[in-house]
């Protein structure tokens, strides 16, 4: 999408939109960053329950530590996809955007990046839910993933209208 909006913004007839080209591109610029270190952040957290499940268990204080351990670093293991598909939610917004007003003659690659925003937020609710399925606080967790993923199925829906639309001719 940053892509996209950066071949639009010197592209004759475009001249309109200048601003919101810079505007798309910084923030899906800052995003892709914010999404590379969750994912950095993501594989620590799996890290980190491993470690814990680990954790000695011989006397019933080790147990109880790594018990709490082990609750503490999937909380975590949860927050972390969690917050990939927040993040995922915003990036779909600037795809609309650029949907909207992008060179129609790069609509496959916001057609690329929408499939994989897609995948890569019902990835990050994949995560959540495997990580919450034990927790006594999981539906929290789970209430929050369906709130995100009704928005999500419908930028994605409505970036795909967009899209067809330009292939389309309509």
């Amino acid at each position: 999408s940053a892509m996209v909006a950066n071949l639009t913004i010197h592209k004759k007839g475009f001249e309109s939109n200048y601003k919101k080209y810079i505007s798309i591109s910084e923030n899906c610029q800052k995003l892709k960053d914010e999404l590379m270190q969750l994912s950095s952040d993501d594989s620590l957290a799996y890290d980190n329950v491993i470690n814990a499940i680990r954790l000695p268990k011989k006397t019933n204080i080790d147990i109880s530590f790594r018990n709490k351990q082990i609750e503490l670093a999937t909380i975590n293991a949860a927050e972390v996809p969690l917050k990939i598909l927040e993040k995922c939610l915003s990036t779909f917004k600037q795809v609309l955007n650029i949907s909207k007003i992008g060179n129609p003659n790069s609509i496959t690659d916001i057609g690329v990046a929408n499939e994989l925003l897609l995948s890569g937020a019902r990835g990050a609710a994949y995560n959540v839910l495997i990580n919450v399925k034990d927790l006594k606080n999981g539906k929290t967790f789970k209430d929050k993933v369906d709130f995100y993923l009704k928005q999500v199925d419908s930028y994605h829906f409505e970036i795909t209208e967009n899209i067809n639309k330009i292939l389309n001719n309509d």
